[in-house]
């Protein structure tokens, strides 16, 4: 499964690419295409290599090990955090099913505190105070930096 999936990405990096080439350049140097493009140019890099290293002739004499082995990640693989992976995936569903609603501030400080003390539940004022600090500094850099609008909420009157 391993090698179908390093053969698929660079087929995906290509039509990716293809794909941000036809947005509108604009009159600028920098305009909508350029960062997609780079991007793009980056996944096709990054899946050539992993192309190269899944069948890249094995040194002779030498075994290779497994991406498990090199890591050790000490997990056994029929051992997995499914809480964990069900937590992040409502979570993230919930933030999308709330971003209009409840408006990007709310959505992303709740999201961030409520995955944050599911993980450390422990420290629950570091996590609310980085949870609303990102949020309003995402929040004023993409508003007032990027000019970008994004979702008031029930905080319209603040913004």
């Amino acid at each position: 499964m391993a090698k179908v999936i390093t053969l698929v990405l660079p087929v995906f990096s290509l039509l990716y690419l293809w794909q941000s080439y036809l947005l509108p350049s604009g009159n600028v140097l920098i305009g909508a295409r350029t960062f997609p493009l780079l991007v793009g140019g980056l996944m096709l890099v990054i899946s050539l290599i992993l192309v190269w290293q899944q069948f890249r002739p094995a040194a002779a004499g030498v075994e290779e090990k497994t991406v498990e082995e090199e890591l050790d990640l000490g997990i056994e693989s029929e051992e997995q955090d499914w809480p964990g992976t069900l937590v992040v995936i409502v979570a993230i569903l919930a933030f999308i099913a709330g971003f209009e609603t409840l408006g990007f501030v709310i959505a992303i400080t709740l999201f961030l505190f409520g995955l944050s003390t599911f993980f450390s539940p422990a420290k629950w004022l570091t996590n609310l105070t980085v949870a609303v600090g990102f949020a309003l500094g995402a929040y004023l850099l993409f508003t007032r930096g990027l000019s970008i609008q994004l979702p008031n909420g029930p905080l319209e009157a603040f913004f």
